[in-house]
């Protein structure tokens, strides 16, 4: 069963989405294959989404300096 070139179109704009065997039969015919493996996603730990706890993390990082006040108070390493 053909594709029309409308529908490419519009799948390749975002506006249709083709199901299973439709996007494998495109792919086939532009000479790839889908080669795919199920796995699971960490979407909570402890109960604190995965962006959730990205964010807490950043406003942790936030709280600590970003540049040491004043020279360095010990030699540095390379004999300089």
């Amino acid at each position: 069963m053909p594709t029309s070139h409308a529908t490419l179109i519009a799948y390749s704009s975002s506006k249709v989405d083709p199901g299973v065997g439709t996007l494998n039969r495109v792919v086939r015919a532009a000479g790839f294959a889908i080669d795919g493996r199920l796995t699971t996603r960490v979407l909570e730990v402890g109960g604190l989404a995965r962006g959730e706890e990205l964010d807490a993390a950043l406003r942790l990082a936030e709280q600590f300096p970003r540049r040491a006040p004043g020279p360095l108070s010990f030699p540095s390493m390379g004999g300089r």
